[in-house]
């Protein structure tokens, strides 16, 4: 969520169990180095 109600969804998908498996650990490292520059707090957002 950011501070123009804007909506930032990361998604991990695949179609093999044994593929999740192997690259679950370097989606999550990835997806720990996001920053939002003006993060908003969706309670007090339009959108919710």
């Amino acid at each position: 969520m950011t501070k123009n109600d804007s909506i930032i969804v990361v998604a991990y998908h695949t179609d093999l169990i044994q593929n999740c498996n192997k690259n679950i650990s370097e989606f999550e490292n990835s997806v720990k180095t996001i920053r939002i520059s003006e993060p908003g707090d969706i309670k007090e957002s339009a959108i919710c």
